[in-house]
């Protein structure tokens, strides 16, 4: 699915929502089935009692606000969300969810906990691991790419963070999140996008706010797994990034930084692993097409093009070459690996930026 962005210029209005999805109980348990696939490109879901499955009513609207999306969520039964250190590095989703949450509550395992219930707005970042226990809810939520965030914030760490319902101001935001989504289809897309930012700026003016002294926004310092995840990715070009390099530019223990990525693996895994990412990314856009296979590999720390092409092929089920014949005979019209479930296309455009 598209948007016409003929309307988009003329200011019609939005009208029905990009992507409308209600998934009603069959007894065979294909509803969930579905849900988990639709939504496996933020989380892997799971019902807490399997035997719900045969009764899951799952509904989804969406609106796709140039690198914003709006919409809103219900599920009728508990379910569990994870996301593994490993799906976070094997993923491109980079993306902030603003979740107001109308009916239910939320639960956050690991570090932070964290809880929410009806009325209250929380933070939930993709790159990060986490793990939620949610009974059934209806929830309104805000889509942000995390270059799209204020240059300021986007490094800090905000998940976890709830802005409790008996707060005045969370109650404006609340109102402004709810109205925004109901007044969508008779604003045009400019407008409907205008007032979409103009709810992320308050979520995170509110986020500055809402701090402790103790995590005065002046002299917080950046989470220490984004920091390091941060400076891999400036790093994947260097071929003698290591864990000793981080460990030294980080200014940490060997143990602390070994312990940050146990859940991925090991610091040497996560690089693998983002190296082998980023070379699927360069093979599949075609972006630099003029580069040999192995110029690419090399580029990227491997020291060997047969090792390389036997890890990626390992990885992704299929060679580079492979790739790389079959993104050009589709004019590179390909998802990078695992960004699926709903709308690939639409959420591949709001991740890279591609998105007007």
């Amino acid at each position: 699915m598209s948007i016409d962005r003929a309307n988009v210029k003329a200011g019609i209005p939005l009208g029905k929502p990009h992507i409308a999805m209600d998934l009603v109980p069959t007894g065979d348990g294909r509803a969930f089935s579905d849900w988990q696939t639709s939504t496996s490109f933020i989380s892997q879901n799971s019902l807490l009692t399997e035997e719900d499955a045969a009764a899951f009513h799952g509904s989804a609207q969406i609106f796709f606000l140039g690198r914003l999306v709006l919409l809103e969520s219900t599920a009728s039964h508990p379910t569990r969300m994870l996301r593994t250190g490993l799906d976070v590095a094997r993923s491109d989703v980079d993306l902030l969810q603003i979740c107001l949450l109308t009916k239910g509550v939320i639960t956050g395992r690991g570090e932070p906990a964290f809880r929410v219930g009806p009325g209250d707005i929380c933070f939930i970042d993709c790159s990060q691991p986490f793990e939620c226990e949610v009974s059934g809810f209806a929830m309104t939520v805000l889509l942000v790419p995390r270059d799209a965030l204020p240059s300021s914030l986007s490094d800090y760490l905000v998940h976890g963070l709830v802005l409790k319902a008996d707060r005045p101001a969370t109650a404006i935001l609340a109102q402004l999140m709810r109205q925004t989504y109901e007044m969508a289809p008779s604003l045009s897309h400019d407008e409907a996008e205008a007032a979409a930012r103009a709810a992320v700026s308050l979520a995170f003016d509110l986020f500055k706010s809402g701090l402790s002294p103790k995590k005065d926004l002046a002299s917080a310092p950046l989470d220490l797994l984004g920091a390091a995840q941060a400076r891999i990715e400036r790093l994947l070009e260097n071929p003698e990034l290591s864990a000793a390099m981080l460990q030294k530019q980080l200014r940490v223990s060997r143990a602390t930084l070994y312990e940050l990525f146990v859940p991925n693996g090991g610091v040497q895994a996560y690089i693998r692993e983002r190296r082998l990412q980023r070379c699927y990314e360069i093979l599949r856009s075609n972006h630099r097409p003029n580069d040999t296979i192995g110029t690419v590999a090399f580029s990227l720390g491997f020291r060997s093009e047969a090792h390389f092409s036997r890890a990626f092929k390992d990885r992704f089920g299929l060679s580079p070459r492979t790739l790389r014949l079959e993104a050009r005979r589709q004019s590179g019209d390909l998802q990078p690996a695992l960004v699926a479930g709903i709308a690939p296309h639409m959420i591949q455009a709001l991740v890279h930026g591609d998105a007007k």
